[in-house]
């Protein structure tokens, strides 16, 4: 496909993937701790000579599109549209399959979340909510147009009649988006009447969503207060993070996110400096989100207005966080405010101070049992251990369980013998009665091997020569590569360079057979080469050689052994002398090495 060259021809992969994860250079390459796995040692690797990326811990590998498509679980058309227009190719829609379905249902997003905001920003029947965003929310204008809110007029068929007849939309794609919904005798109706409008993005910033918040002259009893779109192909709430486009930036440079509910909770203290923040759809972290948001960060600080320490579900997100190895941590408001949105506009400072303050979840939530409870009394004690035990009971981390229930064990004046087996009586209860398989810690590890010294030097002279000095290959360096896989590359180079005047490494591999580009890929990826890289190529080449040359000696001192000495007979001189030139050759090498290594 033409666009897709085009878009990819423009896209550098660095550029990309740093804009996801902090990348460090390293030699001819670039590296990170893997997005796709937790690791604490960088095996993650971006080319920007080939334009790839691959991680030797998990094995996850691609390209700009791939890696774009997995970072943000989207699908290559989405994940196409987001970079095309990144580099200004625009993007027709002709298919009418799954992906180009769901680009389908983004443009209607996108396209009623900009008709929505210029009603707010530019026509009188936007004026009030305006107003009241301006006067009572105090939103300013810069905020207001840095998340595109909107406003939907309270009429049946406004957007309709925009999307459908103007920008002629099909209507089932409108009603698939879930800005509208067919009512009972067929008609199709706008879904959002008489609401301030709020864009819910995905990573790229493409608009997947819409939430609606009811204007306070319009609302009246059974009316609610919030609307958000239905789950569509698109857009899933168990994931969705309010804000998370305008705040990706700031967590990863703080290290840090801020969780809060609803999206002015997020966009008061984010209009106040406060930028690493996003918002959940509900009171609770999913496990999407602990997975989306432990690829940017592995600190997460809860500012939520509801009573969560006494919602199971909620504990049961914070416990799954911390499974997916997030450390959380939990903020308590200043007394006098009930949520974020009311606290930042209130005293900002406060709020900043009470996030810097934030406990640690499991202190927060004994501390909240502790009051609820109080288990100096026999009755609180043993409703604190029946509250808190099912809790522990889902920690996965061992260290982290054992210090939380010799914790419990404290409070609750039993020993932690006791509190163990009835956390390990929960876990039973919960399996069904039937304890998990044991993992013996006598594990047989695989044995991965590695090649002699000369093999690695070899490969080391291959691909040092092959980003250097290609040609080279076919000529001083051909007679060291004797494996089939290799020569067959050999002859490919040696095709490659009668048809092309330069040589270009991303091409080259490009032109190979899949079954050996990867390998060959790979071996790039792995090897880091720099400023250095000619000098690296001729010291290992210097130390073949040379093992080469003591081999063959100790070869000829095995056959000295084996002849009387006493004869002198000519064979017995001969390898004397043979010997001892050899051993000149070795020191004259050695101290070739020496020079060139040597600080000058």
């Amino acid at each position: 496909m033409k666009t897709v060259a085009e878009v990819k021809s423009k896209t550098d992969i660095v550029s990309v993937v740093s804009s996801y994860v902090p990348l460090k250079k390293a030699g001819r390459h670039y590296t990170a701790c893997c997005p796709f796995h937790s690791e604490k040692t960088p095996s993650f690797t971006v080319s920007p000579e080939l334009q790839i990326y691959k991680c030797f811990g998990c094995g996850e590998s691609g390209d700009v599109f791939s890696f774009v498509q997995k970072y943000e679980g989207i699908s290559f058309f989405e994940a196409l549209k987001s970079l095309a227009g990144k580099v200004g190719v625009e993007i027709v829609t002709k298919s009418r399959g799954a992906d180009g379905k769901k680009m389908e249902l983004m443009d209607a997003n996108e396209i009623a979340a900009k008709y929505y905001h210029y009603i707010l920003t530019q026509t009188k029947m936007g004026e009030e909510a305006l107003k009241y965003l301006l006067e009572v929310r105090q939103i300013d204008r810069e905020t207001i147009d840095a998340f595109q809110i909107g406003f939907a007029p309270n009429t049946y068929d406004n957007l309709n009649n925009f999307l459908i007849n103007k920008r002629k939309l099909h209507p089932n794609a409108v009603v698939d988006s879930g800005l509208a919904y067919r009512n009972d005798r067929g008609s199709v109706v706008d879904r959002f009447r008489g609401r301030v409008i709020f864009p819910l993005s995905n990573a790229s910033g493409g608009v997947v969503a819409l939430a609606g918040r009811i204007l306070p002259s319009l609302a009246k009893e059974g009316v609610p207060k919030y609307i958000n779109s239905p789950e569509t192909a698109i857009y899933h709430k168990s994931e969705a993070l309010f804000g998370f486009y305008q705040a990706r930036e700031a967590i990863r440079r703080e290290g840090e996110v801020i969780v809060v509910e609803g999206e002015l909770d997020m966009i008061s203290p984010w209009q106040r400096g406060v930028k690493n923040i996003v918002a959940i759809k509900g009171s609770s972290l999913t496990e999407g989100h602990a997975s989306f948001l432990s690829r940017f960060t592995n600190s997460v600080i809860l500012a939520l207005d509801s009573d969560f320490a006494g919602n199971s579900a909620a504990i049961k997100g914070v416990v799954t966080s911390e499974n997916k190895g997030l450390s959380v941590k939990v903020c308590e408001l200043p007394g006098k405010y009930k949520d974020p949105d009311e606290a930042s506009r209130g005293d900002i400072y406060e709020f900043q101070k009470a996030l810097k303050s934030a406990k640690a979840f499991w202190d927060f939530l004994f501390d909240v049992m502790r009051v609820r409870f109080n288990p100096q009394t026999t009755t609180g004690a043993t409703q604190m251990a029946r509250a808190m035990v099912p809790f522990l009971a889902q920690i996965q981390e061992p260290i982290v369980a054992s210090k939380y229930a010799r914790r419990l064990s404290e409070l609750v004046g039993s020993s932690e013998a006791s509190v163990v087996e009835a956390i390990k009586k929960h876990k039973l209860g919960k399996e069904g009665g039937k304890e998990e398989p044991g993992t013996s810690l006598a594990k047989k590890t695989d044995d991965v091997g590695s090649s002699d010294r000369r093999e690695k030097l070899v490969r080391q002279v291959f691909f040092s020569s092959l980003l250097t000095k290609p040609s080279e290959l076919l000529g001083k360096y051909r007679s060291l590569f004797t494996e089939r896989k290799q020569e067959i590359v050999l002859s490919l180079l040696e095709e490659y360079l009668s048809k092309n005047k330069d040589f270009d490494i991303k091409g080259f591999v490009s032109s190979l057979p899949p079954e050996i580009a990867s390998g060959i890929t790979d071996e790039i990826l792995m090897y880091e080469g720099g400023d250095e890289m000619e000098k690296d190529l001729n010291f290992a080449y210097s130390q073949i050689l040379i093992g080469d040359l003591k081999e063959e000696r100790l070869r000829l001192i095995n056959k000295l052994k084996s002849i009387d000495s006493e004869s002198e007979n000519a064979e017995f001189t001969a390898l004397q002398v043979e010997i001892g030139e050899l051993t000149n050759r070795i020191a004259s090498l050695d101290k070739a090495d020496y020079n060139r290594n040597s600080p000058q």
